[in-house]
């Protein structure tokens, strides 16, 4: 798992901000981002799991670390305490 983002992205969007119990199923279940479609987890306090799945590894993320998804790398996020988090989306300038 990589934790870079490239540098010439531009953000497209992102979530609010999701505690423990808000989280969506979704991320807790596993997912991908698009192609050609990144993202940046922000914890902003407590802390999660975020977990590779065709790995299976798993990266603690505590705050205030932020975490790279890459695109169509499938994942999830596993809770087990109090955290909130939000995630920035990123794309290439040329995906308009």
């Amino acid at each position: 798992m990589s934790n870079t983002l490239p540098d010439d992205l531009v953000r497209s969007g992102g979530t609010s901000v999701f505690t423990q119990d808000t989280i969506p199923a979704g991320l807790r279940a596993a997912h991908a981002l698009a192609p050609g479609r990144w993202g940046l987890l922000h914890v902003i306090e407590g802390g999660l799991v975020f977990v590779g799945e065709t790995t299976g590894a798993e990266q603690p993320l505590s705050a205030p670390e932020a975490w790279v998804i890459m695109p169509e790398m499938r994942h999830h996020v596993r809770v087990s305490g109090p955290v909130l988090c939000q995630i920035d989306f990123y794309r290439a300038p040329s995906d308009a």
